[in-house]
């Protein structure tokens, strides 16, 4: 093999290959593995039926037929890049639902099939209130203001007389379910953000203010079911109430509620007078005598509990379904049959958990890890049943919230290293059963973590400040010495050349005041020595190496869709095709057999088997928002699995070809 990186990046010349349009779509399926989480941020029941609710995650819909106990997604149509924030259901035709994210959305279909509904120019949707006894009668709240139709969503005006014109939002909206005609909406100045409070008493075809900027932002109005003239309305400081229809508010919570979150929830059983909930940061509270006092009930909750939707279900006060998006580790539904005196999780089927690194045991491909925030969780089935780790109780909730990376040793797969947001390690000897502190590398955390593919007491870690080793199992980290230009240098990605195992790739930037300057290292003694190559190639974010062929590599610069190609190590570089050009490949993965995986932003994973020519897409896309990890089944090349942002984990299986039958 020639030494790479004897002359600079693109020496010579940079060919940019043609645009050639995608190759049809490779043959199979994504199935979503899990595991079951994620943030829920809206929660609703059909009045009279507990047994059906929907969640709102952060990538779409969920819907259960058994009281929660079991999802299924319910949001085709419903744009899955964007967390569902809200949720309303037509009281007369519970199969009638509405849906905020960026905009609206309906279903007539139980939320099988979603349709969104344009506004005018408006894009953005803050609220919904929908009419308790003529439901074809909808209000909707925009950034351009307040909004009504009279024919379930199909045609609209927008509500003009006596209220603010833009830039006024309108955040909230509050129909009395006693006297329909009486209303409250809530208007917020775009540019001063000063608050206006509005009320209607002929159903909102005329307004009088009644409150101007004694409140913060109100996020969110309340009618108490039992006491009409009481109106609730949380702001982002604190919850408060009126009994004079808006007029006078008096703070209800405020120390140890601090509301942090435009998602907030409040709920009045429609069973029992003078029971409220509250859900927020601080967790749920509660309150036995119409408000007066408060005592909590997140004590069985996880610490740091945030509530962001609450449902009372059924007749019986006592059944409550809690939304929790903070803390990472723990988001998702939980479930109490007393009252919220005890928790249990309830979100089986909901896959939006958040993952941020995927590993497979190199000896039994069937079981992985992933690490999702704060929580590691391993899978000895492929991913059909996941189980947590129990990792140690005092390495502190900051770092537990962000564990970043799983890496597994490639010769001894016992031996498993868990990076933390702090730059600090876990250490596994015995396959995850139970972890130890190791030591720490980065103060500003870790960017990316290798095993060494010849030792099993070796691993690498990149970040701001360069490359660290450890060949301890992580107990201590010292910086390797690198040939790098004056500047702060970050590194962004390892590589290593499963046909050449002491031939390593990182990649990254240095950083100046007034520059940034790409970086590639190569090392062809498992980084004894290293040899550096700058050019013009932006700053490099993602490395694979061909497997057959360690002087092949490929790149694709930070933030670009642009696949470069080098057959000698490093010294002239190609973009083999441009057809990602106007978008972001987050990840490349290469196979044993030598195909090629680019992971799109917000779009699909796509296959290559001629070295980056041509491309096809694995089945229909799963548009995800971020795909954070990518990997090929070492020992099935008809398996591809996918980290992402709010989906949890994907598989892809092939079918249909010899090999993938």
């Amino acid at each position: 093999m020639t030494s790479p990186f004897l002359r600079p990046l693109l020496v010579g010349l940079l060919v940019l290959a043609s645009t050639a349009p995608l190759k049809a779509a490779v043959s199979g399926s994504w199935t979503s593995l899990g595991p079951d989480g994620g943030p829920v941020w809206a929660l609703a029941s059909p009045p009279g039926n507990p047994k059906v609710v929907y969640a709102g995650g952060a990538d779409g819909l969920y819907k259960s037929v058994d009281g929660g106990a079991n999802w299924s997604r319910a949001d085709h149509g419903l744009d899955r890049l964007s967390p569902v924030a809200r949720l309303a259901i037509d009281p007369l035709h519970p199969s009638t639902l509405y849906a905020i994210q960026q905009g609206l959305f309906k279903s007539v279909d139980g939320g099988a099939n979603w349709k969104q509904i344009l506004l005018g120019a408006s894009r953005i949707v803050y609220c919904i209130a929908v009419h308790p006894r003529f439901p074809e009668t909808v209000f909707v709240g925009t950034e351009l203001g307040l909004y009504q139709s009279s024919n379930g969503a199909t045609g609209w005006r927008l509500l003009t007389r006596g209220l603010p014109s833009a830039p006024f939002q309108a955040l909230a909206v509050a129909i009395d379910p006693t006297a329909p005609r009486r209303m409250f909406a809530s208007f917020r100045d775009d540019f001063s953000f000063k608050q206006k409070l509005f009320s209607s008493l002929d159903g909102g075809f005329s307004w009088q203010q009644i409150q101007s900027d004694l409140l913060n932002t109100i996020v969110l109005l309340v009618i108490d079911p039992w006491s009409p003239k009481s109106l609730w309305a949380i702001t982002p400081s604190a919850l408060f109430r009126s009994t004079n229809d808006g007029r006078n508010w008096t703070p209800v919570i405020q120390d140890g509620f601090q509301i942090d979150d435009p998602v907030l929830s409040l709920s009045f059983p429609p069973t029992q007078k003078n029971l409220i909930y509250a859900g927020g940061s601080a967790g749920l509270l509660r309150s036995l005598d119409d408000g007066a006092t408060w005592s909590s009930l997140s004590q069985v909750l996880p610490p740091g509990a945030r509530v962001s939707s609450l449902l009372v279900s059924g007749s019986r006060a006592t059944t409550l379904i809690a939304g929790l998006t903070l803390p990472p580790r723990n988001t998702g539904l939980y479930r109490s049959t007393d009252g919220g005196t005890s928790w249990t999780r309830s979100d089986r089927g909901i896959t939006n958990s958040y993952i941020t690194s995927l590993a497979m045991d190199p000896e039994a491909p069937n079981t992985l890890w992933v690490a999702s925030l704060g929580t590691l969780f391993k899978s000895t089935d492929r991913g059909r049943t996941w189980d947590p780790s129990p990792l140690p109780a005092d390495i502190g909730e900051s770092s537990r919230s962000s564990a970043t990376h799983i890496v597994i040793s490639q010769i001894n797969p016992e031996t498993l290293l868990l990076g933390l947001d702090d730059g600090r390690f876990l250490r596994s000897s015995d396959g995850g059963q139970s972890w130890v502190m190791a030591g720490a590398s980065f103060a500003n955390g870790v960017e990316v973590v290798k095993a060494d593919p010849l030792d099993a007491a070796t691993f690498w870690a990149g970040g701001f400040g360069g490359l660290q080793k450890s060949t301890d199992r992580g107990d201590t980290w010292t910086p390797v010495p690198l040939p790098l230009p004056p500047g702060n240098s970050f590194f962004y990605d390892l590589a290593f050349s499963p046909s050449s195992p002491s031939t390593v790739y990182a990649g990254g930037a240095v950083y100046s005041p007034t520059d940034s300057t790409a970086l590639l290292l190569g090392s062809e003694d498992a980084g004894a020595t290293w040899t550096a190559a700058q050019g013009v190639l932006p700053t490099i974010g993602t490395l694979a190496v061909d497997p057959q062929h360690p002087e092949t590599l490929y790149t694709v610069p930070l933030f670009s869709g642009d696949i470069y190609k080098t057959v000698n190590g490093g010294t002239t570089w190609s973009v083999v095709n441009n057809v990602f050009h106007d978008r972001v490949v987050e990840r490349l993965a290469a196979s044993p057999s030598g195909l090629l995986y680019a992971a799109v932003h917000a779009d699909n994973v796509y296959e290559s088997a001629d070295g980056g020519l041509s491309w096809s897409p694995l089945g229909a896309s799963p548009r995800p928002f971020n795909f954070n990890a990518l990997a090929v089944d070492p020992k099935d090349p008809c398996r591809i699995y996918a980290g992402t942002q709010n989906r949890g984990l994907l598989a892809f299986t092939k079918k249909g070809t010899a090999v993938c039958p």
